[in-house]
């Protein structure tokens, strides 16, 4: 499969449910991320996430910063 990250640094979703640590998508810019990041919070945790996270890597790829959390089983 090919490698579908954009080529610059990068905004990463991340879901967990507590063992296993999942990339959902890597977007280009902000506002695309924070879209999905909150779209992913209204479709909710389907009673197995724990936490959804907002992260952003640099052009090689290397952690920067976790930018948002979101916690499903906190209101």
């Amino acid at each position: 499969m090919a490698n579908s990250r954009p080529t610059g640094g990068c905004y990463i979703i991340n879901i967990n449910d507590g063992k296993l640590l999942i990339e959902v998508v890597a977007l280009a810019n902000y506002a695309d991320a924070l879209r999905e990041f909150n779209r992913i919070i209204e479709m909710g945790a389907f009673g197995r996430w724990k936490e959804v996270y907002l992260e952003g890597q640099d052009r090689a790829g290397q952690f920067i910063d976790v930018y948002l959390i979101h916690y499903f089983d906190q209101k």
